[in-house]
């Protein structure tokens, strides 16, 4: 009995030994944990800022500042800080040095001049250029279609690179429609002069009138009256040539006659005779 109760007291003896070594071990760990980080401190975030204020705030914080190198960037102005090594948050011990590349701000390109050029091809050259396409807004406007007609920034201008370029391209001319007059039975020339005062052309054609068909009236046309036409288009008149003429076989009665100018000087009349008054013949003249 006594001996086991002897090792029961020892065994719990030596527990609370283990126990008294575990914490001593731990305090040892933590105290020289803490003196061994006691002088670091978290590296400041010096992204965004000039050069001056960070190196401002490296120096209050025990720690040294280098400049590793510049690059353009245009998110962050010239002499302001574009990245940083350790970055920050890092436990840096005293007398740590840190890294940053400065920025030279953005970088300017020569806007190109795009006029002329396809949408394609505008945006080629911006891409060439270092710059982008930005709006495009498009009119109707005389010249070639899908082609830029301005731009801004304008073309040989200073832009920094990335800026975006809008353009303006052409639909071409709009389309003027208008309203085909009645030239049905009107004369070839006052025809003519009726489509050509409202911006249209006429086609003539002749054909053969029927019985009462007057020579050169129009029999028809196409498009019909009323029927919309785009400006400087083509009227077909039909124009009654006079009387009916006794057609070849295998002949077309229809004819589209073709204005041409005269080959030469029209032929002079030759003079006619001064025919005077006939002699007065008298049966018996004198004697």
């Amino acid at each position: 009995m006594k001996i086991g109760r002897l090792i029961v007291g020892l065994g719990k003896v030596i527990l609370f030994l283990f126990f008294l070594l575990a914490v001593a071990v731990g305090a040892l760990w933590l105290t020289l944990r803490v003196a061994t980080h006691a002088d670091e401190a978290p590296a400041p975030d010096l992204i965004g800022r000039d050069v001056v204020s960070s190196l401002d705030r490296v120096r209050s914080a025990r720690l040294n500042l280098k400049v590793t190198g510049e690059e353009y960037d245009s998110t962050q102005a010239k002499s302001h800080v574009v990245s940083q090594d350790p970055p920050p948050g890092t436990m840096l011990r005293e007398g740590r040095t840190i890294g940053v590349v400065v920025s030279l701000g953005a970088q300017e390109v020569i806007v190109p001049d795009l006029a002329g050029q396809s949408l394609r091809q505008a945006e080629l050259g911006l891409y060439k250029s270092g710059l982008k396409r930005g709006r495009v807004a498009r009119v109707s406007y005389s010249g070639e279609r899908d082609t830029v007609l301005s731009q801004y920034p304008a073309a040989r201008s200073i832009a920094n690179r990335g800026t975006p370029i809008d353009l303006l391209i052409n639909m071409g001319a709009a389309e003027v429609l208008i309203r085909v007059p009645d030239v049905g039975g009107h004369p070839q020339a006052q025809a003519e002069e009726e489509l050509r005062k409202i911006g249209l052309a006429a086609a003539v054609k002749q054909q053969d009138g029927g019985p009462g068909a007057k020579k050169g009236v129009v029999l028809e046309q196409n498009p019909k009256a009323g029927m919309p036409a785009a400006v400087g288009s083509a009227v077909e008149i039909v124009v009654a040539r006079s009387k009916p003429a006794a057609a070849s076989p295998g002949a077309s009665a229809e004819k589209t006659v073709t204005k041409k100018p005269p080959s030469g000087p029209p032929a002079e009349k030759a003079p006619a005779a001064n025919m005077g008054p006939a002699p007065n013949k008298t049966p018996g003249g004198p004697r």
